[in-house]
């Protein structure tokens, strides 16, 4: 399964991380849209990471392609 990623917005990391930190990742779908042919969806959605102590140390938008389903 293939992904291919074709632009990063916004992408911050306002806090470090470090070896042994905790992490949790949340994703949010901002879009979903098939391409012209309607074999792909392109895919946009923002991201953040948090450590253990609920700090945010990375952030972004991405935008994405991915087969669709059959």
């Amino acid at each position: 399964y293939k992904i291919l990623l074709f632009s990063l917005k916004n992408v911050s990391f306002p806090h470090p991380l470090y070896p042994y930190d905790t992490i949790v990742t949340e994703f949010e779908l901002l879009a979903k849209r098939p391409t012209k042919k309607g074999d792909h969806l392109l895919l946009t959605y923002k991201w953040s990471v948090r450590n253990q102590h609920d700090e945010v140390v990375g952030e972004g938008e991405n935008t994405c392609m991915s087969l669709a389903p059959k």
